[in-house]
């Protein structure tokens, strides 16, 4: 029939690619997939043999035996696609550490059965074939880094041949990916210029991605800083001008002997004291807000040590200042001069 006639041509091709690009000087490994990361993804129902399917189904990807490996995903348990996985010898199947969670619990998921009720029910095959587990490999961010990662299955695309219609290339360079953004294009030519050829890098499809994300991020990193300055300009204000009140107080403790560093110490003391309650009171608060920020973090904890130690250091170091600089100032006035102003 001409529907397999097609799918055999559109099988080499892939082959053929995958093969050219792996073979290039810098390239560490190349594979399909119908589904690349960031992209659109399917997920379908499954029966699982001796398990429990997933309520949520299962994501499906044919995929080619290098794919896998040029993403850097590691196998886990089992082993991956090989040689001997042919279109007419037994469906093999490799899921993630996600998948054999849900639908083996507590037990090992090679070896067990599966099979793609959804994505497998099509009229050239109607009854969908079990699927051996013989591996299981780390988890996948599909959708991008912002999303938990869900049960995945990837199949053999040769024994699946009706998805190799539309196959994207994944390449993993040894180096920078853009200067073989053209030697690629190269060899895509050389196995088939007849067949148009897009090239891009998954990093610039991830910054695509952030990007508004990080446009948020930004303008409240922004506001912060601009907050944390006006709050620091406040801070050396409202010390200073409480520190210079106390000039006719510092004037009578050195008449009557206190020496300087005991003055500074004892304005320091007090002033001190207040911001360290304030921080305290402030970072309490700024715990409990934070958790309404969770949204726009990925693998970040709400609850920052950096930044928070960051933003109390500069408050700190802005109330020292504001201090000592007032308090130092005061102890150099002579107490008469400064009794007499008073």
């Amino acid at each position: 029939p001409r529907y397999r006639a097609d799918s055999t041509r559109q099988v080499g091709y892939w082959d053929r690619l995958t093969t050219a690009l792996a073979t290039l000087p810098g390239v560490k490994a190349a594979g399909v997939s119908n589904w690349v990361p960031l992209a659109f993804a399917g997920i379908g129902n499954v029966d699982v043999e001796d398990g429990r399917a997933p309520r949520d189904g299962v994501g499906y990807r044919a995929v080619s035996e290098g794919y896998l490996v040029a993403l850097g995903v590691p196998l886990l348990t089992g082993r991956g696609f090989g040689p001997d996985d042919t279109p007419t010898s037994e469906r093999v199947v490799v899921i993630n550490q996600r998948a054999a969670a849900l639908c083996w619990p507590g037990q090992i998921a090679v070896g067990k059965r599966i099979r793609a009720t959804s994505f497998e029910s099509i009229p050239h095959a109607p009854t969908p074939a079990w699927l051996r587990v013989v591996g299981v490999v780390g988890n996948l961010r599909q959708w991008g880094p912002d999303l938990e990662p869900v049960p995945e299955m990837y199949v053999l695309f040769r024994q699946v041949p009706y998805y190799a219609s539309a196959m994207t290339v994944v390449v993993r360079p040894a180096g920078p990916a853009e200067p073989m953004m053209a030697a690629v294009r190269a060899a895509a030519r050389r196995v088939d210029p007849t067949v148009a050829v897009e090239v891009g890098t998954l990093e610039r499809e991830l910054v695509g991605r952030l990007a508004p994300r990080r446009l948020t991020m930004s303008l409240l990193a922004g506001f912060g800083g601009f907050a944390v300055s006006l709050t620091a300009i406040g801070l050396y204000g409202l010390l200073s001008y409480s520190v210079s009140r106390r000039q006719r107080e510092l004037a009578l403790r050195s008449a009557l002997g206190a020496n300087r560093a005991h003055l500074v110490r004892i304005v320091a003391e007090r002033g001190l004291g207040l911001v360290l309650a304030g921080a305290v009171i402030g970072l309490g608060a700024a715990a409990a807000l934070t958790r309404f920020m969770e949204t726009l973090l990925v693998d970040v904890a709400p609850i920052d040590p950096v930044a928070f130690g960051a933003s109390l250091t500069v408050l700190l170091g802005v109330a020292a200042l504001a201090i000592l600089i007032p308090a130092i100032r005061s102890t150099r006035v002579d107490p008469a001069t400064a009794l007499q102003g008073e």
